[in-house]
């Protein structure tokens, strides 16, 4: 089962302040996934975090879509290209904003 890492872990609790442990949950359903795509465990699992926006609704469509298509998801997270790691390490170690679930980085994907 892949890790979920302690800088992932609180910014989950800041996006989900209710519903970390639910969270986290969803995003070890996806544990296969993450070994098959042998991609870093972060990326992934932040991807659909990120995406999610603190809101379960779209906690289930960001999952949805990393079943669908790992790569989509990354891409649209913002995790997709070379920099990924920087773009991570930026999003992960910034505190969210306070009651700001829906409005987190340079751009937010509709899905």
């Amino acid at each position: 089962m892949p890790d979920i890492s302690p800088r992932l872990r609180r910014r989950i609790n800041a996006d989900f302040p209710q519903h970390a442990d639910v969270v986290v949950d969803r995003l070890h359903s996806l544990d296969q996934l993450v070994t098959d795509s042998r991609q870093d465990p972060d990326r992934m699992f932040a991807a659909v975090v990120r995406l999610a926006q603190g809101r379960l609704d779209k906690l289930d469509r960001a999952s949805r879509l990393a079943r669908e298509d790992w790569r989509d998801l990354l891409v649209g997270a913002d995790f997709g290209n070379e920099d990924w790691p920087t773009r991570l390490s930026a999003w992960l170690d910034v505190p969210a904003p306070a009651g700001d679930g829906a409005r987190r980085g340079r751009h937010t994907p509709r899905l």
